[in-house]
């Protein structure tokens, strides 16, 4: 079960989490999308959260997965994510009894592969379930692409068709019923 949890104050660094309702056991994925190390705090007061020692699994651009724990100390987790690093947090003991809910919210965008040659994938976080619109501009604002996609809450994935554009240095500008958010997109031929 997809549940809800982001990054409060921290620009650059994406997070995903889940919950297996059979074993009780929660993951969350964060992804620093930065050249530069980043500190990220998570609130567990208002959450299920009876872990009081979470599994971490970090990697980066220069290592492979290294595994350590961080401690729940007064219902926080302070993490370190490392440039261009993915942390994956997991733990069971979490209740089964309610919806997990935080009241940390972020959207996001990615586009991978960026710069890309045939196709992208386009990544984006929500905060409720809505119908997006998915633009794709060059750098003068014509549009090449309009996709209108029902997505839910959490995180969502379409992948771009983009065979037919030029190489070129592009928009993709995600619109919400609540946001705008915008990333560039580099195409090599």
């Amino acid at each position: 079960m997809r549940t809800y949890v982001s990054t409060l104050n921290v620009n650059d660094v994406a997070v995903s989490s889940f919950k297996n309702i059979q074993d009780s056991s929660y993951t969350m994925v964060f992804i620093n999308q930065s050249g530069t190390q980043k500190m990220v705090d998570v609130d567990l007061k208002n959450t299920e959260f009876e872990v009081p020692i979470f599994d971490k699994y970090t990697s980066s651009e220069n290592n492979y997965w290294q595994k350590s724990q961080t401690e729940n100390l007064n219902n926080k987790l302070n993490l370190v994510i490392p440039a261009f690093g993915v942390s994956t947090i997991t733990g069971k003991g979490v209740k089964t009894t309610s919806t997990f809910s935080n009241s940390l919210s972020k959207s996001y965008l990615v586009c991978h592969p960026n710069p890309a040659f045939n196709q992208t994938n386009i990544t984006y976080f929500l905060n409720k379930d809505q119908k997006i619109t998915i633009l794709v501009q060059d750098i003068n604002g014509k549009t090449f692409r309009i996709l209108d996609v029902n997505s839910y809450l959490g995180e969502n994935s379409v992948m771009l068709d983009i065979n037919d554009l030029q190489e070129g240095i592009y928009s993709v500008v995600l619109k919400t019923e609540d946001d705008l958010l915008i990333k560039k997109l580099v195409i090599n031929k």
